[in-house]
């Protein structure tokens, strides 16, 4: 319709018109340009958005997460104080109560919890390379800061002590403790549990001696103790960090956590 109109002032040599007949062409090109490019950016900004959406909730469940673990691993070390203190002890007790809870003390004081973040979105917007679609640098800063030191090897550290002591105590004895001592659930939590002894005092007596005498097993568990309270300050840091996250994409989209 247009062309033919313009041929048509060409012939006619009505130049003014076929100015105007461009011109309407132009701004009808600069208009649909403008168009698409309003569509892609609230296309981009609603993208965006739901990334942070998916990301607050990733967020929430480390959170979550951590406060487990920092319980968790303040127990197993209270277990590891606890095993230390009674093997130093000289006035130390021997007996089938007193035996047993300082094998499970030991025992207990082997287990691990690790931590791994929930990198799912955040991995997905930058394989995609849509970082850019956070807006708020300084959030989009904090997540690069966050995601990249939760990779750290202490959160998933296994201890030579670990190693050492399952191999001190009879297997039968620790069959015993996983099924009466310790239990977990579907979403990883562990839970230690107090425990009666079972049945043979004799064999509790003789691994309760061995462990209290081990200086090697000793030196061992400090090591895990320490690094245990490492962890736990740790994760406290970046469990902060993680809320305050949050908060501030709360803050950047309006929205109530």
């Amino acid at each position: 319709m247009i062309l033919s109109r313009i041929i048509h002032h060409l012939k006619t040599q009505n130049w003014t018109a076929v100015g105007l007949e461009f011109v309407i062409v132009i701004a009808g090109v600069v208009i649909g340009f403008q168009v698409t490019a309003w569509n892609q950016a609230r296309e981009g900004e609603a993208r965006g958005q739901a990334y942070l959406e998916r990301i607050q909730s990733d967020l929430a469940v480390d959170i979550a997460s951590y406060d487990d673990r920092i319980a968790f691993w303040s127990a197993v070390s209270d277990h590891g104080v606890q095993a230390l203190e009674a093997s130093n002890d000289p006035d130390r007790i021997s007996g089938t109560q007193a035996d047993w809870a300082l094998i499970v003390a030991f025992f207990q004081a082997s287990q691990v919890s690790e931590f791994n973040a929930v990198q799912t979105t955040y991995t997905e917007i930058t394989s995609a390379g849509e970082l850019g679609l956070i807006a708020n640098l300084n959030v989009r800063e904090r997540l690069s800061v966050y995601y990249t030191l939760t990779e750290n090897f202490t959160m998933t550290e296994r201890p030579a002590y670990r190693v050492t002591v399952r191999g001190i105590i009879p297997v039968r004895l620790q069959l015993y403790i996983w099924e009466n001592c310790w239990d977990s659930d579907f979403y990883g939590r562990q839970f230690l549990i107090a425990c009666d002894p079972p049945a043979d005092s004799g064999e509790i007596m003789r691994t309760a001696n061995v462990l209290a005498g081990n200086t090697e097993l000793h030196n061992q568990l400090r090591y895990w103790i320490s690094t245990l309270q490492v962890l736990q300050t740790m994760g406290r840091d970046r469990r902060g960090e993680a809320g305050d996250i949050r908060e501030a994409i709360a803050a950047d989209r309006g929205a109530e956590l």
